[in-house]
């Protein structure tokens, strides 16, 4: 049943596959809005030539975050070294070594 409206919606060209990803495309108007899982409701409030306007209401657990900014905190996290053990280890004992020989001067 799902594969065959799905083929229905891909012959009307209201769906597009992108790669493995299914996209779904929607045209609203100002002040139309749209639910995605019944409880997240985006909302057009403006449209103009430079970019459209819109407002989220969801539920205060569902994180929204423009994907510019996820992408950057993605890179960021990646950027990141995770210490081992044996580093950390070795760090502790130059600081305690530096501590003592800040208490004899």
């Amino acid at each position: 049943v799902i594969r065959y409206v799905l083929s229905k919606l891909f012959a009307q060209q209201k769906i597009q596959q992108i790669g493995v990803l299914i996209m779904l495309i929607l045209r609203r108007k100002k002040n139309e809005s749209f639910l995605i899982g019944g409880n997240v409701r985006i909302t057009i409030i403006d449209c103009a030539t430079d970019g459209v306007r819109v407002a989220i209401d969801a539920p205060k657990q569902i994180s929204i975050l423009r994907e510019e900014l996820s992408e950057m905190e993605q890179a960021t996290k990646s950027a990141v070294i995770p210490a081992d053990i044996h580093s950390l280890c070795s760090l502790q004992s130059m600081l305690h070594s530096n501590e003592t020989d800040d208490c004899d001067a």
